[in-house]
C-alpha cells in the first residue's frame, strides 16, 4: 500500500479528533454496549447500534429506531532515548462518535444507515523533540457513512453496504538546513468508495453465527506541503486501506448470559510503502527530490474478542470483554507516527433499558506493548535507538439508542 496517508488515521465525525487503539490504524469502538463487551457483538448484538459491528443485526430491529453516542480517549506514553533522555507524548484526549439508524421495511426487508470510523490515529510532540525529523504531528481524520440493505431468509440474515470515507491527513516534521530546522506541514483529503457484507446465521434460540467482509477502500488524496521560509507546493498520495474479514459466534449458555468471541483478520501485508509526491523538487538542484517513498512491509494480522453479557433483569445488563490486537509493524519498521506493539484492552460495560429508551456506559483500559524505534536523530540521516514504553489509554464510553 502505497500513499501520502496509510500509516497515520485520526477519528472524524464531529469533532475530527482522535487517537489509534486497534491493529495499525484500525477502529473498532463503534458502539458503547459493543465497547463494554470488547467489541465482541458480532453474532449476537440487538440494537440498532449492533450494525456497527455487523450490518446484518439490522433485522434484529423490530420497528425503527436510532442509536448516537461517543467514546472519550486518554492516551499516554513516553519514548526513552538512547542517551537516556526521556520525552512524553502531548496528550490529546480524543472524542470518537457515532450515529446509527435502521428502519423495517416489511416482514424480511430493512433499511439502515451508519456513521462511524473504521480507520484512526494522531500522534503528537513538542515541535522541538528528538523525533522531529520523523514526526511531530501526524493524523488522518476519517469519516464512513454507509446505507445499508438487509434482508432475511429464514433465519440467515443478509445485509449489503455501499461506503463512501472521507479520508483527511496531516503530518508535520522538521528539516535540518544549515540553517537551522525548516517545518514541514502537509495536508491533503480525499472521499472513496468501498462496500461491506454482513450474515447472520441464528442456529437456535441460544446460538448465533457471524460474519462481516469490508472492502479495502483506495484514497486517492490531493493537497499542499508548507515549509517554513520555502514557498508551498502540491502534495498528492495513494493508498489503499486493507479489507478484512470478522468471524463470530455467540452463545446463551443461561438464560440471562452470553459469550461471544469474535476473530478479525486484516491484510496490512498491502501496506508496502509511504509515499509522498509533491509539484516540485523539495531541492531546486535536484529533479528526483518532488517525491520521497519510505519502506514499510506491514503484514497481515488477527484481533481476538471475547465478551460477556449478563442480563441482571428486565431493564440492566452488566457487560464484560477482552480484546488481543496484534501489531502489523514488523521490528526494524516501527516509527513515531505509529510505535506501537501488541495491544490487549480489559473492559466494562453496563446497560439500563425501558420499553422505548436504553443508555449504556463503558469503561476500557488498554495496555500496549513496548517498541524499539530506529529513528534519523540528526536530519541527516543517521540511525539511532529509541525505546516507546509506559503506553495506555483509558477508554470511556457513553450512548443512548431510541426505538421508535
Amino acid at each position: 500500500m502505497k500513499g501520502l496517508v496509510g500509516l497515520f488515521g485520526g477519528f472524524a465525525l464531529f469533532c475530527f479528533a482522535g487517537v489509534a487503539y486497534g491493529s495499525g490504524f484500525a477502529l473498532y469502538e463503534w458502539s458503547t454496549a459493543g465497547d463494554g463487551m470488547a467489541g465482541a457483538t458480532l453474532a449476537g448484538g440487538i440494537g440498532v447500534d449492533a450494525m456497527g459491528a455487523n450490518p446484518a443485526s439490522i433485522t434484529q430491529v423490530e420497528s425503527s429506531g436510532w442509536s448516537a453516542g461517543t467514546s472519550w480517549i486518554n492516551p499516554t506514553g513516553k519514548v526513552r532515548f538512547s542517551d537516556g533522555t526521556v520525552q512524553y507524548n502531548v496528550k490529546d484526549p480524543a472524542l470518537v462518535p457515532y450515529f446509527y439508524y435502521g428502519k423495517k421495511l416489511s416482514d424480511n426487508r430493512w433499511f439502515g444507515l451508519t456513521v462511524q470510523s473504521r480507520f484512526g490515529l494522531s500522534s503528537k510532540f513538542d515541535p522541538d523533540w528528538k523525533g522531529r525529523y520523523n514526526s511531530y504531528h501526524a493524523e488522518v481524520k476519517s469519516l464512513s457513512v454507509t446505507p445499508t440493505y438487509g434482508f432475511k431468509v429464514g433465519e440467515l440474515s443478509v445485509a449489503v453496504g455501499i461506503e463512501a470515507m472521507y479520508l483527511d491527513f496531516r503530518k508535520r516534521k522538521k528539516i535540518a538546513t544549515p540553517m537551522g530546522d525548516l517545518d514541514a506541514d502537509v495536508q491533503a483529503d480525499n472521499t472513496a468508495w468501498g462496500w461491506n457484507l454482513g450474515l447472520r446465521w441464528d442456529m437456535s434460540e441460544r446460538t448465533s453465527l457471524g460474519a462481516v467482509y469490508r472492502s479495502k477502500v483506495t484514497q486517492d488524496v490531493t493537497g499542499d506541503a508548507r515549509f517554513s521560509g520555502v514557498p508551498s507546493t502540491s502534495a498528492w498520495g495513494s493508498v489503499t486501506l486493507p479489507d478484512s474479514l470478522s468471524l463470530g459466534i455467540s452463545h446463551w449458555v443461561t438464560d440471562r448470559t452470553r459469550v461471544e468471541v469474535d476473530g478479525i483478520f486484516t491484510r496490512w501485508s498491502s501496506y508496502d510503502a509511504l509515499t509522498i509526491n509533491y509539484g516540485r523538487p523539495l531541492n531546486p538542484a535536484d529533479p528526483g527530490s518532488n517525491v520521497t517513498s519510505e519502506e514499510k512491509g506491514w503484514r497481515d494480522v488477527w484481533r481476538y474478542q471475547l465478551g460477556v453479557e449478563h442480563r441482571v433483569n428486565d431493564r440492566w445488563s452488566v457487560m464484560a470483554g477482552y480484546v488481543y490486537d496484534c501489531s502489523p509493524i514488523p521490528d526494524g519498521m516501527v516509527d513515531f507516527m505509529v510505535p506501537t506493539g501488541d495491544r490487549q484492552t480489559y473492559s466494562v460495560g453496563v446497560t439500563y433499558r425501558n420499553k422505548d429508551l436504553s443508555g449504556s456506559l463503558s469503561y476500557g483500559r488498554m495496555i500496549i506493548d513496548e517498541r524499539d524505534v530506529l529513528y534519523d536523530g540528526t536530519g541527516g540521516g543517521s540511525l539511532l535507538n529509541a525505546r516507546v514504553e509506559d503506553m495506555k489509554s483509558d477508554i470511556i464510553g457513553l450512548s443512548v439508542q431510541i426505538r421508535l
